[in-house]
C-alpha cells in the first residue's frame, strides 16, 4: 500500500538574516514572509474562536501579530473589511506604519490614504485605522474582522461598539493587551472565558516568550516591581495588590441596570475636588435602599464651572461634596445645584472605608461595568499601607479620587436618611 509524503514546511527559524514580515523564496520556488512565531502567538494564529484574546506580559510579543492575522484574515476573504483600533491617537499612528509595510510587501499590496488612514487592498479587501478615545468614529462600518490593541487602555464603550460592528456578519475579534486594570477585559471577556463561553479563546504568555526579550531587564523588574504588578505587567496574569482593601468589590460590577420609573429614583452624586490632581464625580441614584451607579466624571485642571459644563452633571442629583472647597459647593448652590458638605473628622476615612465594605458585602451596591472605569481601577488598587512589620490598618493615601468622591457620597446619603445604614 502506497504511503503518502507529507509536504515539509520550511523552517522560518533557517531564515537568521531576514527582518519581520520580509519576502522570501523557498528551495521550491515558494513565496513567503518571514514571521516566526513562538508557541503561544502559534496558539493565538491556530484559534478558530471568534474572540481570540493575547493576554501577555510587555514586550511578549502580542502587538506583533496584528499584521500577520491581517493577512490571515485577508486570506480567507480578500474582500474583508478590516479594523484596526488603538486606545489613543500616538499609538495607532506608532502601530500603523509596520502594518502598511507588510501589506506592501504581501499579494494585497495596494495604496494607503494618509488621511483618511484607510489601506485599499488590490483584492477589494480595506484595513481602517481608528482610535478608540472618540468610539464614536468607528460607528457606521460593518466589519469582517477587527483587532484592539492594547485593548486594556480602551473604555468598554469602544469595546462595545466593536462588537456591534462586527455582529452583523459575525466578523472575528483579535484583542491584545497586558492585563492593566480590572476592568471591561477581566469581568466580561477574562471570566466569560474562565466560565467557559465556547466563543471565547484566552492565550496568555510572559515577556520572556519573546526570544528577543532581554532576561536581565525581567529580573531587575520582578526586584523592583510589587509581586501583584509584576505579574500582571510581565507575566501577563490578572493579579490584585496584597492587602487590597475592597476584596469583593467584583461583585458590584452588573452587566446592566434593570429600568424603573424615575419617579421613585433618589439621584445622588458625590465630589471629591481637585485641579492639579482630578476632579472625581460619582453618580447615580438610589432605589429600595441599594445604591446603582454609572456617572462618572474624572478630570484634571477643571474648574467648577467646568464640571457644571458637563452634560452628565446634572441638577436633580443631590451632591455631596468634599467640605474643603467652601466656595465651590457656594458656586454650586448659586446656579441652582442640590449641594451639600460631607462630614471629615479624625478616623473618618476609616469609616468610610467600613461603609463603603458593608455595602459591597451586602450587596447594596451596584455598578454598571463600563460606565465608572477610574472607580473601578481604584478600588483594585487600594491598599493597607505596609511597614517592617506587615500590613497596617492605614491605607495609601493616593489614586484615590473616585474612591472619595464615593465615600462622600454614601456619608452623605446615610446621614441624610436617602440610605439606610
Amino acid at each position: 500500500m502506497a504511503t503518502k509524503q507529507r509536504t515539509k514546511k520550511p523552517k522560518q527559524t533557517e531564515q537568521p538574516d531576514l527582518e519581520w514580515g520580509q519576502l522570501y523564496r523557498t528551495p521550491d520556488g515558494q513565496l513567503h514572509q518571514y514571521f516566526p512565531l513562538h508557541k503561544y502567538q502559534r496558539q493565538v494564529m491556530e484559534s478558530k474562536k471568534r474572540f481570540v484574546v493575547a493576554l501577555a506580559g510587555t514586550g511578549g510579543g502580542k502587538s506583533a501579530l496584528t499584521p500577520i492575522w491581517i493577512l490571515q484574515e485577508l486570506r480567507k476573504n480578500p474582500k474583508s473589511v478590516i479594523i484596526v483600533v488603538s486606545p489613543i491617537f500616538p499609538m495607532l499612528i506608532a502601530l500603523q506604519p509596520g502594518i502598511v509595510k507588510i501589506l506592501e510587501e504581501s499579494e494585497f499590496k495596494g495604496t494607503f490614504n494618509k488621511s483618511d488612514r484607510i489601506y485599499e487592498c488590490s483584492t477589494g479587501g480595506s484595513i481602517h485605522f481608528k482610535s478608540a478615545s472618540d468610539p464614536n468614529t468607528i460607528q457606521g462600518l460593518h466589519c469582517d474582522v477587527a483587532i484592539m490593541d492594547e485593548a486594556g487602555m480602551m473604555k468598554k464603550e469602544a469595546y462595545d461598539v466593536i462588537r456591534q460592528r462586527c455582529n452583523r456578519k459575525k466578523g472575528r475579534i483579535l484583542i491584545t493587551s497586558t492585563p492593566y486594570h480590572f476592568n471591561w477585559l477581566f469581568h466580561d471577556v477574562y471570566q466569560a472565558w474562565k466560565a467557559g463561553d465556547e466563543d471565547i479563546d484566552v492565550i496568555q504568555f510572559n515577556s520572556l516568550e519573546n526570544p528577543t526579550y532581554d532576561k536581565e531587564a525581567f529580573e531587575k523588574e520582578r526586584k523592583l516591581l510589587p509581586e501583584w504588578k509584576f505579574k500582571m505587567m510581565y507575566l501577563g496574569e490578572f493579579t490584585k495588590p496584597a492587602g487590597v482593601i475592597f476584596e469583593n468589590f467584583d461583585k458590584c460590577i452588573v452587566g446592566q441596570i434593570p429600568p424603573m420609573k424615575t419617579e421613585r429614583l433618589v439621584f445622588v452624586g458625590g465630589i471629591d475636588w481637585g485641579f492639579n490632581d482630578e476632579t472625581a464625580c460619582m453618580g447615580g441614584f438610589i432605589h429600595k435602599n441599594i445604591l446603582y451607579l454609572f456617572n462618572e466624571i474624572y478630570e484634571k485642571k477643571k474648574t467648577v464651572d467646568d464640571i457644571m459644563a458637563y452634560k452628565n452633571f446634572n441638577e436633580q442629583t443631590i451632591w455631596f461634596c468634599d467640605n474643603q472647597r467652601k466656595d465651590s459647593i457656594l458656586t454650586l448652590k448659586r446656579n441652582g445645584y442640590l449641594a451639600k458638605k460631607t462630614k471629615k473628622y479624625n478616623g473618618s476615612v476609616l469609616d468610610n472605608i467600613a461603609r463603603l465594605t458593608r455595602l459591597i458585602n451586602s450587596g447594596r451596591i451596584q455598578i454598571l461595568g463600563g460606565s465608572c472605569p477610574n472607580l473601578e481601577n481604584e478600588m483594585a488598587n487600594y491598599v493597607w499601607k505596609e511597614d517592617e512589620k506587615g500590613i497596617t490598618d492605614q491605607p495609601v493615601d493616593k489614586n484615590n479620587h473616585a474612591i472619595d468622591a464615593l465615600c462622600y457620597l454614601v456619608e452623605g446619603a446615610e446621614r441624610c436618611g436617602l440610605l439606610a445604614r
